[in-house]
């Protein structure tokens, strides 16, 4: 009963917030605020998991930053309100009352149907764990290890040369002529294996006392390959990181007041000092401006919230290239599309086709937008609101799914949703997707095949 009710509070904010929209957008970011709060309440109000330390929780605390950041901004410090829908990379401009009134829309009911699919009800979902141990072996367990180990080694390598590549040349280096994401095809494979490798080893951890040893040591081997990325500025891919520590100490444990406290200082220190990390080797500019704790940690929202815009202007199309869907569920097949002279990036790749159609300079020079999960969504919606709600709830149903079954494959992707869920509302979810196939498979050869 009580979910029920703060359940409809949500649908009264967001009905308030669009009657106000046109005379009082602050008063409509900070209902849309309440929501967030709300949906955190709402998909942990549950038996399901120990804690709050869950896949949910870390998609909704990476939404929270990368896409709300900016209305957090606005309520910490009010001098943002005047350019919290604006951007001012690769495309400069404001959003009209009529595209910021459809993106509260969107942010609204995303928050609505992920709350909505953890509060209706679910059918015992405890799938039983198979016996599939009988397949297993040591020398099993040492290759995967391996795998992961060389594939995490050479990215840490890579990462090196990233930092020295900024602290010579800065941040922008990584992205020159690129029009996603600075990691090479090959990196993005690697860093697939890697942590599908890490998945199936925290699987199988339970084998023998010494598959959990060795779960450990490439656990803390990849958990420093992602903190090390605040040197190359990346300061999102550093919070992912200290998550998944987070994550490996208190997942199974029931967490008290004092717990909760210390999350949340960590949370707020974290954030105020995430600058001048990022700024020991350059990748970041500080600048002279002298603001207090309060409004230091609204700069950083502001600043980390650009996704917000990023999902903004994705709204602004419906006829995205078909290519591009192929190019989300099947991640790497526009390999192949060499093969049939289709190599210009706007004819598969959706943030590229947005740079194109807005900048086309920028689309000419090589520049990178960015995407997020949920622009991926509305794409596969076609612009349709009701086919863009059912995605986002049964995107949220398969978390659900996940969180509740008790079995060796899913336990898997619960450690995968916690490595990727933060940065996943700043890039596409065909990554996510890419490391499920590549952990489907080992998981198949290293477990369900015999080895004669």
């Amino acid at each position: 009963m009580r979910k029920i009710i703060f359940f409809h509070l949500m649908l009264i904010f967001f009905l308030i917030s669009l009657l106000v929209f046109l005379h009082n957008y602050y008063v409509s970011i900070l209902l849309t605020v309440f929501n967030v709060f709300l949906t955190f309440y709402l998909v942990n109000d549950n038996k399901y998991t120990v804690n709050i330390i869950n896949p949910q929780t870390v998609l909704l605390l990476g939404m929270s930053i990368l896409i709300f950041g900016r209305f957090f901004s606005v309520l910490l410090d009010g001098n943002y309100l005047a350019s919290v829908f604006c951007i001012n990379f690769i495309f400069y401009y404001c959003s009209s009352l009529y595209d910021s009134y459809k993106l509260i829309i969107y942010l609204n009911l995303i928050l609505i149907f992920f709350s909505l699919a953890f509060i209706l009800p679910i059918k015992n979902n405890k799938l039983k764990n198979e016996n599939l141990f009988f397949n297993l072996n040591k020398s099993k367990i040492w290759i995967v290890f391996f795998i992961g180990l060389l594939s995490t080694f050479y990215l840490i390598f890579e990462n090196f040369n990233k930092i020295q590549m900024v602290m010579g040349s800065g941040y922008l280096a990584l992205y020159e002529g690129q029009s996603e994401d600075y990691e090479t095809p090959y990196s993005l494979v690697l860093n697939a294996i890697s942590i599908a490798s890490l998945a199936l080893l925290f699987s199988l951890k339970e084998f023998s006392l010494n598959s959990k040893k060795i779960f450990n040591i490439l656990f803390f081997i990849v958990a420093f390959k992602f903190l090390m990325a605040i040197g190359t500025g990346s300061r999102s891919h550093f919070i992912a990181g200290l998550i998944l520590l987070i994550w490996y100490v208190f997942h199974d444990k029931k967490l008290n007041f004092k717990h909760y406290v210390f999350l949340f200082l960590s949370f707020f220190i974290t954030s105020a000092s995430v600058n001048y990390l990022a700024s020991l080797s350059g990748a970041r500019i500080i600048d002279n401006i002298e603001r207090n704790f309060f409004e230091n940690i609204a700069y950083v929202f502001y600043n980390q919230g650009t996704s917000l815009m990023v999902f903004d202007i994705s709204l602004k199309y419906s006829d995205y290239p078909i290519l591009g869907f192929w190019k989300v569920i099947f991640p790497g097949i526009q390999v192949f599309y060499n093969i049939f002279g289709i190599t210009d990036r706007k004819d598969f790749n959706w943030s590229s086709y947005v740079v194109y159609k807005e900048n086309y300079a920028a689309y000419m020079n090589g520049n990178g937008l960015g995407w997020s999960i949920y622009s991926d969504f509305y794409a596969f919606s076609f612009g349709f609101l009701p086919l863009f709600c059912i995605i986002v709830f049964c995107f949220s149903r398969f978390i659900l799914r996940v969180v509740t079954s008790n079995n060796l494959y899913f336990n898997g992707i619960l450690l995968i949703m916690i490595t990727t869920f933060f940065t996943i509302n700043r890039s596409s979810i065909s990554g996510f997707i890419f490391i499920l196939i590549v952990y489907t498979l080992m998981y198949l050869f290293f477990v369900r095949f015999k080895w004669k």
